[in-house]
């Protein structure tokens, strides 16, 4: 059950006996490699409900890029437009906890595919190869 009610929490609380924690990490690793995976095999426009056109002309806001490269998850706060919401879904690799999980993600190539989202923004492009970058040497390490 706590392994349930936590799944979505941006951090488990802190206290959980090892075994529930376990449990807690599987399950949110889990859920985040399905998030990869619904982001690839639906439309971005209806996972975020927007606007074909607003989706591929924003820029990822600063404070978006900044956590990503501090190599955590995006808090929702932080997002502001749709296009950060890739940004930040991109970002839950960085909370995996099982380096399984992280064989998991690539070889699915989900990841990669989301992350070459193509923007008709330029800095968005140029926001994007960053991200690539960082992301890929981020896995190299794992």
């Amino acid at each position: 059950w706590t392994a349930v009610f936590y799944h979505s929490a941006y951090r488990i609380p802190e206290g959980l006996d090892e075994r529930t924690a376990m449990f807690c990490h599987i399950l949110r690793d889990a859920d985040k490699i399905d998030i990869l995976k619904v982001n690839v095999e639906f439309p971005l426009e209806e996972i975020y409900n927007v606007d074909t056109e607003v989706l591929y002309q924003e820029e990822v806001t600063p404070e978006v890029l900044q956590s990503f490269d501090e190599e955590h998850a995006v808090l929702r706060s932080l997002k502001k437009t749709a296009v950060d919401n890739v940004v930040g879904h991109i970002s839950l690799v960085y909370e995996l906890v099982y380096p399984e999980s992280c064989r998991i993600v690539k070889r699915q190539g989900y990841l990669d595919k989301l992350m070459n989202f193509e923007s008709r923004n330029p800095q968005t492009r140029k926001q994007f190869e960053h991200i690539r970058e960082h992301m890929r040497e981020y896995l190299a390490g794992k």
